[in-house]
C-alpha cells in the first residue's frame, strides 16, 4: 500500500432525521417536565433504595435546602429534613413501598421547619420499579400546616365550647340546628343527634315562635347586632325554665345571615334568689313601716309625759312648796291640800292609760281564731244596752258578702265595741240612733263599715290627729279622748286600716280594711 493512492471509498448512509426531530422532542419535552415539577409548588424529590435523594424542586430546596450542607440536598440522607419521631414510620412505609411496586401510599409526618418550628407535611409516595429490578421511590409532598393550625384551633374552640357550663348553639340561615354543645345536653336532655337539623325556636321556644318578637330579633342580628333576653325555654320534657338567652348573627361577606349562634343560661336559681330578694325587701318595708310606726308611738308617749305628767306633777311640787309654809291660813291649806289630790288623781289616770296601751301591745300573740260578725255584734250590743233604750236605738247588719276572718277575736272585740260605744255616746239628741254595720268584700280588700245618724265630727285638715291619745272633739260628753287611739293600735297588731269620714250634725263613717292575704278562713 506504500506509495498507493486512495482512489475510492465505499460507505453507508443513513436518514436520521425523524429520529433527530424525536430526540429534539424528547428533550423539549423533558424540559417542559423539570420546568413543571421546578414550578409546582408541592414538593417532589426521588429517593433510591439507600434512603438518599437523587432529586428534589425548587420547591423542597426552598423550605428544607438549609439543612444539607451546602444547600445541596442531593446525595444526602433523606431523613435529614424529618423530626426524629418519625423515622420509625417514615422507614415503615419506604418498606411497604418497595413490597408492592407503583401502588401509591399515603403519609402524614412533621418535617423540621425554620426557627424551631415544625411544618406538618403529607406526602404520596409510589415505589417506581425498573426493568433490571431496581427503583427510587417518588413522592409529591404539600405544606399543611396551616391546614393542621386552623384544625388545631378548631378542636381548641370546640372543645372550650364542650367544656364550659353555658349552652351553646349554632344555626343555619333555616334555623336548624347544627352545633350543640355538652352543656345545651345538659340544660335541654336532648342529645345532639336527637336535636340535629331541628328548628331551634320551634323545639325549645314555643311562645317565641308563635309571637311576633322572633322578627325583631332576626332584623337586629342580621345587622352583627347582638339580643339578648330573658325567655322561658322547653326540655326534653315538655317542663319550661327560665332561660337567659344571648344571639349573634352569622353573616358572609355580602352580610347575608347564613346562621345563628345562641348562648343559653340556665337561671331558675336566679330566679329563685330574685323571688328571694323580692320578699325579703318586701318583708323589710314592712318591717321598717312597724319601726315607723312604732317610733311615732314613742314620740307619742313621750309627749305624754312631757305635757299630761309634767303639768300635774309641777303642780304637785309647787303646792307641797306653799304648804311646807308654816304661816299659811288652815282653809287655804287645806284648799292646796285638795288641789294636790287632784293633781295626784289626774296623774293616777295617766300612768293607767299608759298601763293599759301597754298591755294592749304586750298582750299581743298573734294567734287567730274565726271570729263572727254577727255574732260579735249582738255581744257588743249586749254589753252596751244599759247605756241607751232599745227605743231610741235601731241596728242593721249585713255581713253577707264577708261573714266572718281570722283574727284576734279579743282584740277585734274591742275595735268594735269602741266604735259602737262611740255612736252610743255622740247619738244626735233630738233623733233615734241609726246604726248600720255591712262588710265588703273586693279583689284587694275585705272592708267593715260603720255608719251613723249622729252629731258627727268637723273634721280639720289633719285626719290622723282623731286617732292621737286624749284627743277629743265633744267636750260637752264626758270622755277621755282614749277609744279611737285604742281602735287604732288594736287595728295596727291584727294587720288593719282605719279611715274616718264626717258631716257635722249628720253623719260619721268608719271604715275598717284587712288585705285579702290576712282575713282568708281557709
Amino acid at each position: 500500500m506504500d506509495g498507493e493512492e486512495i482512489v475510492g471509498g465505499k460507505g453507508t448512509l443513513q436518514d436520521i432525521t425523524e429520529k433527530k426531530v424525536n430526540f429534539e422532542k424528547l428533550a423539549i419535552s423533558e424540559n417542559r417536565y423539570k420546568s413543571l415539577i421546578q414550578s409546582q409548588t408541592n414538593y417532589f424529590i426521588r429517593i433510591d433504595l439507600e434512603g438518599n435523594l437523587t432529586y428534589c424542586n425548587q420547591r423542597y430546596i426552598d423550605d428544607f435546602g438549609w439543612l444539607y450542607p451546602n444547600h445541596d440536598p442531593i446525595g444526602k440522607n433523606s431523613l435529614i429534613d424529618s423530626l426524629p419521631s418519625q423515622y420509625e414510620k417514615i422507614m415503615a412505609l419506604g418498606d411497604k413501598c418497595t413490597r408492592f411496586p407503583f401502588k401509591n401510599f399515603q403519609l402524614e409526618i412533621d418535617k423540621i421547619g425554620k426557627n424551631d418550628t415544625s411544618k406538618a407535611t403529607i406526602w404520596d409516595i409510589v415505589y417506581l420499579k425498573n426493568e433490571n429490578g431496581s427503583g427510587e421511590l417518588q413522592c409529591v409532598g404539600i405544606d399543611i400546616s396551616d391546614r393542621v393550625k386552623a384544625e388545631d384551633e378548631n378542636k381548641f374552640q370546640a372543645n372550650i365550647l364542650s367544656k364550659i357550663g353555658q349552652g351553646v348553639v349554632a344555626t343555619d340561615a333555616e334555623g336548624k340546628i347544627k352545633y350543640f354543645n355538652a352543656a345545651a345536653e345538659k340544660i335541654y336532655g336532648w342529645k345532639y343527634e336527637e336535636v340535629k337539623d331541628e328548628n331551634l325556636v320551634e323545639l325549645m321556644f314555643p311562645d317565641l315562635h308563635e309571637s311576633d318578637l322572633l322578627e325583631e330579633i332576626l332584623e337586629k342580628i342580621s345587622f352583627e347586632h347582638t339580643f339578648s333576653s330573658q325567655y322561658h325555654g322547653r326540655k326534653s320534657d315538655g317542663t319550661s325554665f327560665p332561660v337567659q338567652v344571648t344571639m349573634s348573627g352569622i353573616v358572609d361577606q355580602e352580610r347575608n345571615l347564613n346562621g345563628v349562634i345562641c348562648i343559653f343560661s340556665d337561671i331558675t336559681k336566679l330566679k329563685k334568689s330574685e323571688n328571694k330578694l323580692r320578699e325579703l325587701n318586701k318583708n323589710l318595708t314592712s318591717y321598717t313601716n312597724e319601726l315607723v310606726s312604732a317610733n311615732k308611738g314613742l314620740e307619742q308617749f313621750s309627749y305624754i309625759v312631757s305635757h299630761n305628767l309634767r303639768a300635774p306633777v309641777a303642780n304637785i311640787i309647787g303646792i307641797a312648796e306653799i304648804i311646807a309654809d308654816e304661816d299659811i291660813e288652815p282653809i287655804m291649806r287645806d284648799k292646796l291640800i285638795s288641789d294636790m289630790l287632784n293633781n295626784v288623781q289626774r296623774v293616777d289616770t295617766v300612768v293607767r292609760d299608759l298601763n293599759d296601751i301597754l298591755k294592749v301591745k304586750a298582750d299581743y300573740n298573734n294567734s287567730r281564731e274565726l271570729v263572727d260578725f254577727q255574732s260579735l255584734t249582738d255581744d257588743v250590743l249586749h254589753m252596751t244596752g244599759s247605756l241607751i233604750s232599745e227605743d231610741e236605738m235601731t241596728v242593721d247588719t249585713d255581713f253577707g258578702s264577708f261573714p266572718s276572718m281570722l283574727t284576734s277575736k279579743s282584740y277585734l272585740h274591742s275595735v268594735f265595741y269602741n266604735i259602737i260605744l262611740n255612736a252610743i255616746k255622740y247619738k244626735h239628741p233630738d233623733r233615734e240612733l241609726f246604726l248600720k254595720i255591712s262588710s265588703h268584700s273586693d279583689a284587694r280588700f275585705n272592708t267593715l263599715t260603720f255608719l251613723d245618724n249622729g252629731l258627727g265630727i268637723k273634721l280639720g285638715k289633719n285626719k290622723e290627729e282623731l286617732f292621737e291619745l286624749y284627743k277629743r272633739h265633744h267636750h260637752h260628753i264626758e270622755g277621755k279622748g282614749m277609744g279611737l287611739f285604742m281602735v287604732k293600735t288594736q287595728l295596727d297588731l291584727i294587720g288593719g286600716k282605719i279611715n274616718l269620714e264626717s258631716e257635722p250634725n249628720q253623719w260619721t263613717k268608719v271604715c275598717i280594711q284587712f288585705p285579702n292575704k290576712i282575713t282568708k278562713t281557709e
